[in-house]
């Protein structure tokens, strides 16, 4: 059996802010880069296709986002083409809400199938699908769980007379305990010789594990998240079980150029004619690049961002981002920040905080719904957002 192996989709994902042709567009690419990897794969003679996660990038989905995705599945169904499928920490289920789940949804139309396991009491039960003689194991997105949860698992293998299963699970290696919701080595360790293959996602760069006959492989997202995310990475994994290889294929986001800059100047206007000098080199696409300028300081000087974004735009990009970093100014998530992106990272951090408890995509997942109520300029709808925070939260 060959396979594609993609994850973190993100449809329906908007960037942060008000609504318009960088809205717009930027709504568009998520399905488009989704329809080129569908195209491809059909060109590949895939006989399944696994989604690890984030399918969708909310849980909420208005209806052009379902309408779309529809469409898109509909391509595979009407090739024969099997769809497994859990969620992410974005579309993720809480146990006994699944009839919310718009993958439940495309489920029971036919476009895919979603295993999965439930936790009653100690005991875990999961509930494979089998394809072509493989057993496909849904975890989902166990979050803080997921040692435990692949240790029940790998507990439930050893029963098993065979190594013909292949595990979705939505997390990475991360090697930090920054992170929660990602895996141990010592963990994934432990189903070697159990599977044929464990489908991760959760990272938005591909990665594989261990480095000699990898059998645990993340193949990024299709198209960047977040713009800080690095340029590398991008794409999906089709899979041999005969041969047990793996070949990543780039999937065709939306180019991006990062640019680096470190500047040893004492004053902007300096400053400013090297680094026009520096844009000068990249050739832009115009209204379709999106530029990201990194910008390090040896030296303290106030920069007018607003001059530099605006030069890179009569240049042609589409959006600039610049993250400017001061002398003395630590970089601790900058590697994570081009994997995760902003919000992952955010919801990374809230998941430490003391007092959350249980209630952390509920904030989560309100705060996300605050900024963009507040980029809006809804005063309604933001303090109506307040008050459920609040009632959902504070009353408990």
């Amino acid at each position: 059996m060959k396979f594609a192996h993609c994850s973190d989709i993100h449809l329906g994902r908007r960037p942060i802010g008000p609504r318009g042709d960088y809205s717009n567009i930027r709504f568009e690419d998520y399905f488009t880069v989704f329809r080129n990897t569908i195209e491809e794969c059909l060109k590949l003679n895939i006989d399944a296709m696994i989604i690890a996660g984030d399918l969708f990038d909310r849980k909420e989905l208005i209806p052009e986002v379902l309408e779309k995705s529809e469409e898109l599945f509909s391509i595979l169904k009407d090739n024969g083409i099997p769809v497994i499928t859990i969620e992410g920490n974005h579309d993720n289920i809480s146990f006994g809400k699944e009839y919310d789940s718009w993958i439940l949804y495309l489920e029971k139309k036919g476009y895919l199938s979603r295993p999965y396991y439930i936790r009653d009491n100690e005991d875990y039960l999961f509930y494979p699908i089998n394809i072509k003689g493989y057993n496909f194991y849904g975890l989902g997105y166990p979050g803080c769980f997921v040692n435990e949860t692949i240790k029940a698992l790998s507990e439930r293998l050893d029963a098993e007379d065979t190594a013909d299963n292949i595990v979705i699970v939505h997390t990475a290696l991360s090697g930090s305990e920054m992170f929660p919701g990602t895996v141990d080595k010592e963990t994934i360790d432990l189903l070697k010789n159990k599977v044929t293959y464990i489908a991760g996602g959760h990272f938005h760069s591909y990665s594989q594990y261990p480095k000699e006959s990898p059998f645990f492989f993340v193949p990024g997202s299709l198209e960047y998240w977040d713009i800080a995310e690095s340029v590398e990475g991008k794409g999906f994994i089709i899979f041999d079980t005969d041969t047990k290889t793996g070949v990543f294929y780039n999937s065709s986001p939306r180019k991006k150029i990062d640019i680096s800059i470190t500047s040893d100047h004492s004053d902007f206007e300096s400053f400013k004619e090297s680094f026009i000098e520096e844009i000068d080199k990249y050739s832009i696409n115009r209204n379709e690049d999106i530029v990201y300028v990194k910008i390090k300081l040896l030296k303290s000087f106030n920069i007018d961002s607003s001059q530099i974004e605006n030069y890179i735009l009569s240049k042609g990009a589409l959006k600039v981002a610049v993250k400017i970093r001061y002398p003395g100014e630590a970089s601790v998530l900058d590697g994570k920040l081009r994997i995760l992106g902003t919000d992952e990272v955010e919801m990374e951090l809230i998941s430490q905080w003391e007092f959350v408890g249980e209630n952390k995509e509920v904030i989560f997942n309100s705060l996300s719904r605050l900024k963009r109520y507040q980029s809006e300029n809804n005063e309604t709808l933001f303090f109506e957002e307040m008050e459920k925070l609040i009632d959902n939260v504070g009353g408990k």
